[in-house]
Parts: structure tokens; C-alpha cells; sequence
């Protein structure tokens, strides 16, 4: 009789899914931020903002691509390189 608590754990694994799942609010509205700065040409503070999101979901392919284009902004060829490479990221994904 030990069969229920096995279902328990299979239900807890699928609600522990879901909640990774779902959609991080903080993380969408520092993705928000980090464009308005962006849109204001302020690449330094918009860098600042998107470095650790990338990290933190680095399937999140709209943080690559404005990572890239803020290196693309910047410009000079250290920046060019890395967005060269957070452009090839935003497109892989």
C-alpha cells in the first residue's frame, strides 16, 4: 500500500516543473529596463542590467540579442567581438 505516496512525489515533481517553468517577473521587468535604457542610448547602464540576465536564463534569446546590439553600440573590436558573439547566441536560440 505504499503506491499513494509514490503518486505524491510524482505530483510534487510535476508542480516543482511547473513553478520553474513560469515565467520570472523581476527578470521580465529588468529585461524591460535594460531596452528603455537601451532606446536612450544609455549602453553602459543597459550592460549593467542585461550581463547578469543572460546568466541567469541563458536561453532568454531577446537578452542575447540586446546584449549584442549594446556591444554593437559601443563599438571598438574587443565590443564588436562580443557582439558578434551574443548576436550568434540571440540567433542560435
Amino acid at each position: 500500500m505504499r503506491r499513494p505516496k509514490k503518486r505524491f512525489s510524482v505530483v510534487g515533481l510535476c508542480l516543482l516543473g511547473f513553478i520553474m517553468a513560469a515565467p520570472r517577473p523581476a527578470l521580465a521587468a529588468r529585461l524591460g529596463d535594460a531596452k528603455a535604457l537601451f532606446e536612450q542610448k544609455k549602453y553602459t547602464e543597459a550592460k549593467a542590467l542585461l550581463e547578469p540576465l543572460v546568466v541567469a536564463e541563458p536561453a532568454n534569446s531577446s537578452a542575447a540579442y540586446f546584449l549584442g546590439m549594446t556591444y554593437y553600440r559601443q563599438g571598438g573590436p574587443a565590443s564588436l567581438d562580443k557582439a558578434r558573439q551574443w548576436l550568434g547566441k540571440a540567433v542560435r536560440l
